[in-house]
This record gives structure tokens, C-alpha cells and sequence, in this order.
């Protein structure tokens, strides 16, 4: 083996190392992106879930206090 193929086999080995070491950074780096993205949108979703579970337990309150009010209109009568 003559010394240009010995330069040319550390210069690939060398890289091969770069590149793998790029794409674990560019993932990382998505990743966290990804993360922030669904943080935000979860937010988002969130506060919607909660107004409208605000709306569904006024609801139902309601009609529960409706029946309650009801049973006790009615059991003064009896």
C-alpha cells in the first residue's frame, strides 16, 4: 500500500466520522424543535379542553341542580 492510499483511507474514515457526528446534531436540534412546536400547540389544545369541559360541567351542573331543585320543591308538598 502506498502512502496516497494511506491518506486517502484516513481522509474517508475522517469523513464518515464528521458526517455521523452532523446528523446526531441536526436530529438533536429537530428534535427539540419538534418538542417546542408541540409544547405550544399542546397549550393551545389545552386551554380549548378545558373551556370546553368548563362548558360541559356548567351544563351539567345545571341540570343536576335543576333535578335537586326539583326533589326539594317537591318533597314539601308531600
Amino acid at each position: 500500500m502506498n502512502n496516497n492510499n494511506k491518506r486517502n483511507n484516513r481522509l474517508t474514515a475522517n469523513t464518515i466520522t464528521i458526517t455521523m457526528r452532523t446528523t446526531i446534531i441536526i436530529t438533536a436540534v429537530n428534535t427539540t424543535i419538534t418538542t417546542r412546536n408541540n409544547t405550544q400547540s399542546n397549550k393551545q389544545n389545552n386551554k380549548l379542553n378545558s373551556n370546553n369541559n368548563k362548558k360541559h360541567n356548567n351544563k351539567t351542573n345545571n341540570i343536576n341542580r335543576g333535578v335537586c331543585g326539583g326533589g326539594l320543591r317537591v318533597a314539601p308538598s308531600f
